[in-house]
Formats: C-alpha cells, sequence, structure tokens
C-alpha cells in the first residue's frame, strides 16, 4: 500500500511540475506575440508603437504586484522610455547590493522595401525574446524575494537599436540606486528566442570572482567565454562593462533573421526560452546569495577605461624600394623590401602615444650596376596619433625617424671593387595604422636622410613604402 502512495506522489509532483512548465511556456508566448502584434508597428524607438510596447510591459509587471519607475530620457529632441523594476530584499547586510537584469525591448519599426511595399520588423528574437523572459523573471522574482539577499533591478531598455541610448543613460543615471557600483552583476539578455537544442552563449564570466561556477549548469547546453570580444556588435551590457561592472551577455546567437522582417512570433523556440528563463532564475537565486560577490578586476579589452600604459605589438610589411638618385637623368628603379618585427608603446594620454622598435628588413634595389640586395636592422621611433587604444576600431597615425644598420649586403660584381656604400642611414617615418580589434592594416613610408653614396657628392638617398600588418599583444 505504502508503494502506491508513493507511486501516485510521484505522479502529482510531475503532473504539477509539467502543468506550472507549461504556465510558464504559455506566459513567454503570450508576450512575445503581444509585443509582435502589428499594431505596434515595429516597437521602433521614440515611435507609438514603442510607446504602446513600454506601456504593455508597465501594465503587466505592476498587475504582478512589481514596483516600477519609468526612466524618461531625451535623445534629438525625442523623448524614450527604460522601464524600471525593483525587488528589494529584506536582508540587513545585503539589500543595497544589486543584481541587474536588462533587456533592450525596442526594434527597427516599418520600412520600404525594393519593391515599394511597407513591411514592419517585428523583432521576435530581436528582442521580444529577452523582453518576454525579463518580465517573467520579474514576476517570479517579486513571487519569491524571500529567497533573495541581495535586491533585483530589471530593466527595460529602450532606444537600443540607435546606439545604446537607453542603457547608456540608466548608467549614467541609475535608479532607485544613488551609485552605480552597487550593482554588483549585470546580466543582459539579447535575441534569446533561438535555442534550438544548441548551447546557450555566455560571455563575460571572467569579469566576475567564481564566474564560472556561477554560470555553469547541468540543465542546459552552456558555450561560455570568459570575455566578450566581439568587434561589430555591441549590446547593453557594455555601458556598464565600461564602468568595470561585471556584465554577463548571454543569447542564443544571431541564426534567427536577424534584422529582417521574417523575425515573427511563430519562429521563436518557446521551449527553449522557458529553459533559458529557469536557468537564469537559477543564476539569479544563487547570485543573490553569494557570500562574497565580487569584479575580478578584469575585462576584454573594447571595455577597459584606458589603454594599458604599455602596449607591445608585432608587425610585418612587404613593399617597393628604390634608391634615390640626385644627379644627371639616371634614376634607380623600384624593388621590393620586407621586414618584421615588434613595438613597444608608451601611451602616456589617452590619444597621444610614443612608439620605439626593432625590425629587420630585407630589401632589393636596383641601380645602374645591378641589384643590391641588403638586410638592415631597423630601430624606428617616433610620436602616435591615435583613437584609443582600447576602443574595437580605430586608427593611428605615426610619424618620426629611424636609425638603420647594415647587417649584410650582396652588391653587383662592378660595384665590389671600390664602391664606398654607407652602411647606416638616418632617415623619417610616416605610417597610417586601421585597427580593428587587436589587428591593424595600413601604409608606411621611409626616406633615408643620407647620401648612400659614402665619400661621393653624387648623393643618393633610399626609400620604401610598405603594407603593413600589425598585432597588439595587449592593448
Amino acid at each position: 500500500m505504502s508503494e502506491i502512495k508513493t507511486v501516485v506522489c510521484l505522479i502529482l509532483c510531475l503532473s504539477f511540475s509539467l502543468t506550472l512548465k507549461s504556465q510558464q511556456t504559455d506566459i513567454l508566448r503570450k508576450d512575445v506575440f503581444t509585443l509582435c502584434s502589428d499594431s505596434l508597428e515595429g516597437r521602433k524607438a521614440f515611435s507609438p508603437g514603442g510607446e504602446k510596447a513600454m506601456n504593455y510591459i508597465c501594465y503587466e509587471l505592476q498587475k504582478a504586484g512589481v514596483n516600477i519607475h519609468r526612466q524618461e530620457f531625451k535623445y534629438s529632441n525625442q523623448t524614450g522610455c527604460n522601464v524600471v523594476a525593483v525587488v528589494e530584499s529584506d536582508d540587513e547586510e545585503f539589500k543595497n547590493e544589486y543584481i541587474l537584469i536588462g533587456a533592450h525591448y525596442d526594434h527597427l519599426g516599418i520600412k520600404t522595401n525594393k519593391q515599394g511595399k511597407t513591411v514592419i520588423y517585428n523583432g521576435a528574437d530581436d528582442n521580444a525574446s529577452g523582453t518576454a523572459i525579463l518580465m517573467q523573471l520579474a514576476r517570479r522574482m517579486q513571487k519569491d524575494r524571500h529567497l533573495l539577499k541581495r535586491s533585483i533591478i530589471l530593466v527595460a531598455f529602450d532606444a537600443e537599436e540607435e546606439g545604446l541610448i537607453g542603457s547608456r543613460y540608466f548608467s549614467e543615471n541609475p535608479m532607485p540606486i544613488s551609485d552605480i557600483h552597487q550593482i554588483k552583476l549585470m546580466i543582459n539578455l539579447d535575441m534569446v528566442g533561438w535555442l534550438k537544442g544548441d548551447a546557450l552563449k555566455i560571455s563575460g564570466t571572467g569579469m566576475i570572482e567564481n564566474g564560472k561556477a556561477l554560470f555553469e549548469s547541468d540543465k542546459i547546453k552552456i558555450d561560455a567565454k570568459r570575455f566578450d570580444r566581439s568587434m561589430f556588435t555591441d549590446s547593453d551590457f557594455s555601458c556598464f562593462a565600461k564602468k568595470q561592472i561585471p556584465s554577463i551577455s548571454i543569447t542564443t546567437g544571431t541564426k534567427s533573421p536577424y534584422h529582417k522582417p521574417e523575425d515573427d512570433a511563430e519562429l521563436i523556440d518557446y521551449q527553449g526560452m522557458n529553459d533559458i528563463c529557469n536557468y537564469i532564475y537559477d543564476v539569479v537565486i544563487k547570485a543573490s546569495n553569494e557570500a562574497v560577490l565580487k569584479s575580478s578586476g578584469k575585462s576584454a579589452t573594447r571595455h577597459k577605461q584606458k589603454s594599458d600604459m604599455v602596449s607591445f605589438g608585432l608587425n610585418a610589411s612587404v613593399g617597393s624600394a628604390r634608391q634615390n638618385y640626385h644627379f644627371g637623368n639616371v634614376t634607380g628603379r623600384d624593388g621590393y623590401a620586407f621586414d618584421a618585427g615588434l613595438f613597444m608603446q608608451y601611451n602616456k594620454y589617452r590619444f597621444l602615444a610614443f612608439r620605439i622598435g626593432a625590425e629587420i628588413e630585407r630589401n632589393l634595389t636596383k641601380r645602374i650596376e645591378g641589384q643590391m640586395m641588403m638586410t638592415n636592422l631597423y630601430i624606428p621611433f617616433g610620436i602616435v596619433l591615435q583613437s584609443p587604444l582600447q576602443e574595437s576600431i580605430g586608427l593611428s597615425l605615426i610619424f618620426g625617424g629611424y636609425y638603420s644598420n647594415n647587417l649584410h649586403m650582396d652588391m653587383p660584381s662592378e660595384m665590389e671593387n671600390g664602391a664606398r656604400i654607407r652602411p647606416n642611414d638616418i632617415g623619417l617615418t610616416f605610417s597610417v595604422e586601421m585597427r580593428i580589434g587587436s589587428l591593424g592594416f595600413g601604409v608606411s613610408n621611409r626616406y633615408g636622410l643620407l647620401n648612400m653614396n659614402k665619400g661621393s657628392l653624387d648623393r643618393i638617398n633610399y626609400s620604401s613604402g610598405t603594407f603593413r600588418i600589425v598585432y597588439y599583444i595587449n592593448r
């Protein structure tokens, strides 16, 4: 008889669990479909459709008893609005420390396609999915606030698609707190509706101590990275990461019809969203109750507040070289040059640096007497005008000088008896460098100032123009 009771209890518990799971999935589906309704016209920031989305979020959270604030902000003479939900802890020790969960609710609005037809960009995955999970987490956190030691702030950001406007405003004007560093952890949800059996992508775990253990799971597949190093995409977490607040990006990636009108509610993986919602809920409850929740002091290069004081890098160049004659009607012809080396850069100021390097150059120049092959040691040095090194994309202008010393020379037989080639040189350098992440691409020019024709009034100068690749070991 007792065995039968045990089986019945297990069946009832399983049935109750499945019912709750089904209810949450239905709630997530309802929120996504509502936010993706054509009547909201793509939820473009500063539009009537965006305002409707904001009002829906406020209504649903107020209905659940969540304390909310409407944080209005101005941008280009238009008014946007972040929705800020707060779930306060009663713990006397930790209630003034906060975990922030964010997701942007705006999208691209209405556009006209090539056929002249008006189409609505409903943005189901981007980012009705993240907003729906945010809302459900707010409902659950409010209901289970007795489980929290640290308090929770949940923000539906506006105007992310316009350039992270809403999140940037909140990071400068946090509410209801007075100091942004009361936030001990930021979790951002952007495009989380396309799990479909794949791993959930999480980046930034290296910003927080014990981050790997905090975000691991045996219930859902996780693809975790210590830092977000994406060069071309960004989301609301960056505004907080740049303030050295541990900031986590959670996404299922860009497999959905990203920034296309086909990104509709019917295509979303709601069971996957339910699993993600449960996972984040568990992470937040766990983080809220950690004895110590603090930054590791580390971040991705692009999230640093300033560049490293001393940077190191490698460089390689290939291009043309020539000897320029200053007498008669004869001139040298283009040969080639290639070099490789390393450099050290002292970043004294945000936009100004000083660089010195060491390079081995191999060049072939064509003279009247024939071809000359030289191997030289170069010591280039100069001033660098640059956009900040920690930015994902940047530009550098380098101008200065160099000293070179000949290490080996192969000269035409006609020159071997009596030719006096100067073994060293000083000159000017100028380079333009475009940076993408840790890689740089650009052009570099050198122009020698000393007469290579040692002991002769017939003046010859060395010059080169090369294409250069640079790799920054640290920035």
